[in-house]
């Protein structure tokens, strides 16, 4: 099963003898509907009511976002609905014991998986920045066990993320290098890239999370805030250094994206990615998501990038179901 995304501006989308017809100024390709799981739109993309209907009665759900990656809308089949999980999904979410001890293994997982990357990406040059970085990371990570409540696990967080985008900086060629984090908008291209890819990420977990009957915007790391599917988000943490993060570094270092790919938006100062820029990242990040990977999915050698995302979200509703937090199994990279 993949994932279609449409960004060709003006593009049109129909359904034909059970095959979604896409529609460009200069390009037409046809895609077999049993094979699409998602289609992500972004833009001014034209949807006929028939490959509406289609695409509610074979599941698909259909996501509208802007060119930015700023989300318009959703629309789904609500045959996975599952209220009675969700209702015991709500009532555990505000259970701070059990809160807690979920976003704990989140957040070690996360921590894992971004100490995974630095050492991965370190250079010689660096060396000495590096190890400085990964120092403090381990010494915060230590803490995480101890955490005493949501307030101070996400203090800890916060300092490991801030040392990890230090060294993540270093990471990649100095044209690209950045100071921080920033989004809404993103001050740089880097940043630009992985808010993008962030994006693209988030929905691919918000999918899991409906067909495993889960509500995406009642969180256990996260606080709920309006309009923002918060349980995604939750999931996303230990996948950022993983499918996003490493995804930009790659791009950049193998020179398939340029500092020229991306320009600065007058009005807010972000910075933004062309449409050549997007279409490789989202071209190489539907390519990883097929990728066979090893040892993520307990009891599994092989798993796809896409499987292993199923079997998290799985693992989190047993978690919920069983109401013990020592059933959900984290995604750890090696």
């Amino acid at each position: 099963m993949i994932n279609v995304y449409v960004y060709e501006q003006g593009s049109r989308l129909k359904i034909k003898e059970n095959r979604i017809c896409i529609e460009t100024e200069n390009l037409k390709r046809e895609i077999p509907i049993n094979s699409v799981e998602n289609i992500i739109l972004f833009g001014r993309i034209e949807v006929t009511s028939a490959l509406v209907r289609t695409c509610v009665q074979n599941g698909i759900a259909l996501t509208w976002l802007s060119t930015r990656g700023r989300f318009f809308g959703r629309l789904e089949s609500t045959s996975h609905v599952n209220v009675l999980r969700q209702k015991k999904q709500i009532l555990l979410g505000a259970n701070e014991k059990f809160a807690l001890e979920i976003a704990k293994i989140m957040v070690e997982a996360k921590t894992n998986n971004q100490l995974v990357l630095l050492k991965r990406k370190s250079s010689g040059e660096n060396n000495r920045i590096f190890e400085a970085t990964i120092s403090e990371i381990e010494r915060t990570r230590k803490r995480i066990s101890s955490a005493t409540s949501l307030s101070s696990l996400l203090g800890y967080e916060g300092n490991i993320s801030k040392a990890y985008f230090k060294g993540l900086s270093l990471c990649v060629s100095e044209e690209f290098q950045f100071k921080g984090r920033s989004k809404r908008p993103p001050k740089d291209a880097f940043n630009s890239m992985i808010s993008f890819a962030y994006t693209i990420l988030l929905y691919e977990i918000y999918s899991n999370v409906c067909n495993r009957g889960l509500h995406p915007y009642f969180a256990f790391l996260h606080k709920d805030k309006y309009n923002h599917p918060a349980l995604c988000s939750d999931l996303m943490e230990e996948w950022r250094a993983i499918l996003a993060d490493a995804l930009a570094v790659k791009l950049i270092n193998k020179r398939q994206v340029e500092i020229a790919d991306f320009v600065k938006n007058e009005e807010d100062g972000g910075i933004l990615m062309s449409k050549k820029a997007i279409n490789i990242l989202v071209k190489t990040f539907e390519e990883n998501m097929k990728k066979s990977v090893t040892y993520l999915v307990p009891g599994k050698k092989t798993a796809t990038y896409r499987r292993a995302i199923e079997y998290q979200v799985l693992s989190l509703a047993m978690a919920i179901d069983n109401e013990d937090p020592k059933l959900y199994s984290p995604i750890l990279s090696r």
